[in-house]
This record gives structure tokens, C-alpha cells and sequence, in this order.
């Protein structure tokens, strides 16, 4: 049995992504990236952060046990060891500097600490800080302040990086649900014999066929349009086919019925949503370029494991 779904809802949630532990080697500060090559994150991203390096306005960077303590060094130079810009330069606070404010010669601290002000300026304590992420063409990841500025990826937005020695690691954050705006239309197979499993067997070999229950398609616009955490557009769904492990899965959700009506409602519909939900592997992609045709794609899916019809009350 197919059904067909024509302005029903295509709600996906993608296959949960490992964190990612980055050194403090990994640090381009001159582009203000990162090197190390974290799979299944992908531009537009939200994530969190336990102590990433950032110079934010009126705070230097955190964790100072990473800052360099000599001149030349390819770590930061903190405001402990500002005094020092040549190798024949006084390697303790004279009775004119002072670090932290206040502190003067012999009464100047030698170490940073988290909490420490210097001009004014605050070194911070390492804490989980959320940014949304870019990944460019050579897999390096930048930072940024909002989804929008994250997608569009310009260097003049990038949240501004120093070299800091030590690990922090990048963490996947915000809804798990995503709605996929401007599809067209999906269709799903509920019958396991009328898909054809062809490139399944292709993509992941004949042991994976045995797994299929059902499948179907999904048409989309393609554009770039920048939408909430909880939106996306199809292009979800061309890079979903392009990963062949780790993330290549996604549980979708087909709703045909989003009432949203309160429960005891006095009329004739019942009250409710109704919609299916799977597991799903992305098979195979078309995208239609004609000039005169606004650009649309086409994804083929698989559906593993239960097919569930789901009845569900408002929240």
C-alpha cells in the first residue's frame, strides 16, 4: 500500500553526531578556523562549545594555563606577560606594570587565573558557550553568532579565534525534530517488495536489503534561504546521500493529519494528529535545472526497521 502526501508535513531528525575533540594545535587564528576535521557536522549547525578560544569584547580568552609565558611564542601572549615584546625584556613586572589591575613590581601576579582583570578586560572561566558553525570546502570550521551568518560563512562574521594551548571539545545542540520546508510533495511505500532495493545494495551491500520494509520519495525546492534550528530545507536530504555511515541515517516522520485543536473540542473531527514514523536511508538524488523552472531535487529513501502509525494528542 503507497500513500501519498501532497502539503503533509516532512519532519526529519538526523542519526545523532559523535563530539568532536579539537587541539589547540588545530587553531588557524590568521583565518580564524579550525583544522581538525570533525565528520557529521555540517554548515548551519548549532553547537556547543566547553571552552573554545574566542576574544570576545571586554574579556580575554579563556582557559590561561594555555597562554604562552615568553616572547615568540606561538601561544597567546596573556596581560600576565604583556611587559615582554623583545628577548631582552624584563621577564617580571617592573614597579610601573602592573597585572593584575592594581597589582604593581613584587605584588604582581606571575600566572593568569580566571577572574583576573587587566585594563579592564576580564579573563573568563572555560564554561559551555553555544555558537552555529560553517564547514568550508577543506572540511575547516568557523564560528559564528547566529544560523544565518553561519551559512553565509563570511570571514568578516567569523567569532575571532587565539591560539590557546589544550583540548576543547564541539558538541551537537538544538532540537533533534527538523520540519523540511518546501517540499512538494513525499510519497512512502509501506510494502517492502514494491521497492526496488537496487542501489541499496550498491550504497551498502546485500546484507542491508534484507532490512528494508518499506520506502518512497520525497520533491523539494532547492535554495538558500536561512530558517530556525527547528526548519530545513531539502538540500537535508542531498547531503544525507552523500554519507555512507556514521549519520546516513535519519527517523523521519510523514504526517498527514496536524490538527492542533485542543482536547474536547465540540465538533465533528477528532481531535489529534496522525502520521507516520521510520527509519530511513536516502538511496539516490536528482536535481531538475531547467532555465525556466524554479531549481528542484528529487530523493529516493529506504525505510528500515517498523513503520509506526501514530496517533498523537496536542501538547
Amino acid at each position: 500500500m503507497a500513500v501519498l502526501g501532497v502539503g503533509g508535513r516532512l519532519v526529519l531528525k538526523r542519526e545523532a553526531t559523535e563530539p568532536c575533540v579539537v587541539s589547540g594545535e588545530q587553531i588557524d587564528a590568521s583565518k580564524d578556523v579550525i583544522t581538525a576535521v570533525c565528520p557529521g557536522y555540517w554548515s548551519g549547525d548549532h553547537i556547543q562549545v566547553d571552552c573554545l578560544p574566542a576574544q570576545l569584547p571586554g574579556f580575554f580568552p579563556p582557559r590561561p594555563d594555555g597562554y604562552a609565558s615568553y616572547f615568540g611564542s606561538k601561544w597567546y601572549l596573556g596581560p600576565n606577560r604583556t611587559q615582554i615584546t623583545s628577548n631582552t625584556d624584563v621577564f617580571y613586572k617592573t614597579s610601573s606594570e602592573e597585572y593584575p589591575d592594581g597589582q604593581f613590581g613584587d605584588a604582581a601576579q606571575f600566572y593568569a587565573r580566571p577572574g583576573d582583570s587587566s585594563g579592564g578586560d576580564v579573563i573568563p572561566d572555560c564554561k559551555d558557550e553555544d555558537y552555529w558553525i560553517h564547514v568550508d570546502q577543506l572540511g575547516q570550521i568557523s564560528f559564528y553568532t547566529s544560523r544565518c551568518k553561519a551559512l553565509a560563512g563570511c570571514p568578516e562574521d567569523r567569532v575571532d579565534l587565539v591560539p590557546i594551548g589544550g583540548d576543547f571539545t564541539l558538541t551537537p545542540l538544538g532540537p533533534d525534530w527538523q520540519v523540511l520546508c518546501e517540499v512538494r510533495e513525499w510519497s512512502l511505500e509501506l510494502s517492502a517488495p514494491s521497492v526496488d532495493t537496487t542501489s541499496v545494495a550498491e550504497k551498502w551491500g546485500n546484507a542491508v536489503k534484507s532490512l528494508v520494509t518499506g520506502g518512497g520519495s520525497s520533491e523539494f525546492l532547492i535554495d538558500r534561504t536561512c530558517l530556525d534550528d527547528e526548519e530545513e530545507n531539502g538540500i537535508l536530504l542531498m547531503k544525507l546521500l552523500l554519507l555512507t555511515e556514521k549519520g546516513c541515517k535519519a527517523e523521519a516522520q510523514f504526517w498527514m493529519v496536524n490538527r492542533g485543536l485542543d482536547c474536547g473540542t465540540d465538533c465533528n473531527l477528532i481531535n489529534g494528529d496522525l502520521y507516520y514514523e521510520a527509519d530511513i536511508l536516502i538511496t539516490q538524488t536528482a536535481v531538475n535545472l531547467r532555465p525556466t523552472e524554479i531549481v528542484a531535487g528529487t530523493a529516493q529513501f529506504v525505510t528500515t526497521g517498523e513503520i509506526r502509525l501514530l496517533e498523537a494528542i496536542p501538547t
